[in-house]
């Protein structure tokens, strides 16, 4: 059935302009019969709308949401970066996934296969893939509506406040998609057991996530940080804990958290039995004991290190580092509302900002970032 969204009230004096957002554009070519997805999408939105996600902070638009965790701007700009950020990192990898992908979603004589993708962002993963696998559902979801998504006829794009839960049926999906999530909920525990919820048995969770931290290459493995980084890197940590946001140990404490004895899954209701609010049902003793167990198997998780900067002489990772130095250079002026949060005064944001691009631009230390995946098989 529908679901309502949930949208914050409009800001007053709210003065952004989404002129790219025509309220004419209601994608209504697409082709609603073709799917089984939820009829709650982008595509009911008109400009007056999708101004009402957005408040405008220093001349650039964050979410009117505050709940939303935002350390840069979610404008045009941001939305741009966020699509070159795919491009480098499906260059990274080699793919736009990972994983047994292409066994789950064969197609199936009785059922249409379907995947989420969650924080869609600018979309281009989630359009990409249904290029790819036309026979399969993709659900795109994200809480703001960040770009105005190309129509396609197996593609549902929906915006709500995904922070009450999925609006998702139980085991409803063959493939979770999960990028950039780690530091948009204050309870990661939460939000893995509502996509363990929705995946079908024997779904695949993919997971990918790009450590906020710099490292200076030493090889083998580039652990040393990278001074010139502390600039930036340690003040996102203050802000994350200043507002209860995780600051997990990306693959390593995910590896822990999937597999089936970790606490994540203790006193959890059973799947199909109970809503996660009928705590007063848990199953205990021998019903529980003889209930097949909670969590991922075959969890394989891999750290893929790239240059920042073009100094590698690896022709791909050189292009590869390029591109992420021009990104790179143009993210430092994303971060004026952060350093701001951390109690720096406007010359000193100005200054880090100017050495920051001065560093992305230097070939002088080898520095390396580094890209988290994982996927896992729900049990």
């Amino acid at each position: 059935m529908p679901v309502e969204l949930n949208r914050p009230d409009r800001w007053e004096n709210d003065d952004l302009s989404m002129a790219e957002y025509q309220e004419e554009d209601d994608f209504s070519d697409i082709d609603s019969d073709s799917s089984d997805t939820t009829t709650c999408s982008m595509s009911t939105l008109n400009s007056v709308e999708v101004n009402s996600y957005f408040r405008e902070v220093y001349g650039r638009a964050y979410p009117a949401d505050r709940n939303i965790p935002a350390f840069v701007p979610l404008d045009n700009g941001e939305a741009a970066r966020l699509e070159i950020q795919h491009h480098y990192l499906k260059l990274l990898i080699g793919s736009n996934y990972f994983g047994p992908v292409r066994e789950i979603l064969q197609s199936h004589p009785s059922r249409k296969k379907r995947v989420l993708d969650l924080f869609t962002a600018d979309g281009t993963w989630a359009q990409e893939m249904a290029t790819e696998f036309p026979h399969v559902d993709f659900v795109s979801l994200d809480m703001i509506p960040l770009v105005p998504h190309t129509p396609r006829p197996n593609v549902n794009f929906e915006v709500y406040d995904v922070y009450n839960g999925f609006a998702e049926p139980d085991a409803s999906f063959d493939i979770v998609h999960t990028r950039r999530t780690v530091t948009q909920f204050r309870d990661y525990h939460a939000f893995i057991r509502e996509v363990y919820r929705v995946l079908r048995p024997g779904g695949l969770m993919l997971f990918g996530q790009i450590e906020v931290e710099v490292y200076e290459y030493t090889a083998p493995d580039p652990s040393s940080p990278n001074d010139p980084g502390q600039n930036l890197f340690p003040g996102s940590h203050v802000i994350l804990a200043k507002d209860s946001l995780p600051v997990i140990t990306y693959g390593i404490e995910l590896l822990q958290l999937l597999a089936p004895g970790s606490s994540l899954w203790h006193s959890q209701p059973r799947e199909h039995n109970i809503k996660l609010d009928d705590v007063d049902l848990y199953q205990t003793g021998m019903e529980a004991s003889c209930s097949p167990p909670l969590g991922f198997k075959d969890i394989v998780s891999q750290i893929h290190i790239y240059p920042i900067t073009g100094w590698h002489h690896s022709p791909r990772l050189r292009a590869l580092g390029e591109i992420v130095q021009q990104v790179g250079q143009w993210n430092w002026r994303n971060f004026g509302l952060l350093f701001r949060q951390i109690g720096r005064d406007e010359k000193e944001v100005d200054a880090l900002i100017e050495a920051g691009e001065k560093e992305m631009s230097s070939r002088d230390i080898w520095q390396v970032m580094r890209y988290h995946t994982m996927y896992a098989t729900k049990i």
